[in-house]
């Protein structure tokens, strides 16, 4: 059985309209700030709080897990001046695979899955904004495959602390595609 979520707005609505699901997962904003010789890192951020986005020294990733409070995906969008329909195909899950450029910042829509206990498979979607020194994840749940790429941050790894912001989409992406393969050998067996 195959978990995969959809959620649109309604035919004939204004293009950029945003419609969160408020039972979806209330957000989690998680902040890693770095540059090749040092780490910040906040967990439960507020936006006010993130005030690295205007340090071309630093990269600075925000993941949101859970998409429940629309307010969230749109007041970040505001900050960063994001592009309205972007935001729109955050909450709009089910996007297919995508890759829009708006002026200086990359957004790309993929999707993850993984094997739930009882062995469905569990389809989520994932959306990039890569900026010039930022990275903005957004998730529909809290778990993901991202723990290791957080750990290889926190530990210094010159080759990811060093590349920037479009180093580390390449690394999430990375990441995202390696998680298909214990899936793929699920069903192999």
């Amino acid at each position: 059985m195959s978990i995969f979520h959809r959620r649109f707005t309604e035919p004939g609505a204004c293009p950029g309209t945003v419609v969160a699901d408020e039972s979806s997962i209330t957000p989690l904003v998680h902040e890693l700030a770095y540059n090749p010789t040092d780490i910040e890192e906040t967990k439960r951020a507020t936006i006010e709080e993130i005030s690295s986005l205007d340090d071309d020294t630093v990269t600075t990733w925000i993941d949101v897990r859970g998409l429940g409070d629309g307010s969230v995906v749109q007041e970040l969008g505001a900050t960063l001046k994001l592009h309205a329909l972007a935001i729109a195909d955050v909450l709009n899950v089910g996007q297919r695979p995508k890759v829009d450029a708006y002026g200086d910042v990359v957004f790309v829509a993929l999707r993850m899955v993984t094997i739930a206990d009882d062995g469905a498979l569990q389809w989520e979607q994932i959306t990039l904004f890569v900026g010039p020194s930022y990275l903005i994840t957004f998730q529909e749940t809290h778990e993901d495959c991202l723990e290791p790429l957080r750990q290889r941050l926190r530990g210094g790894r010159k080759l990811i602390r060093g590349g920037g912001p479009n180093q580390l989409a390449v690394s999430v992406i990375d990441a995202i595609v390696d998680g298909y393969f214990p899936v793929l050998e699920h069903f192999g067996d």
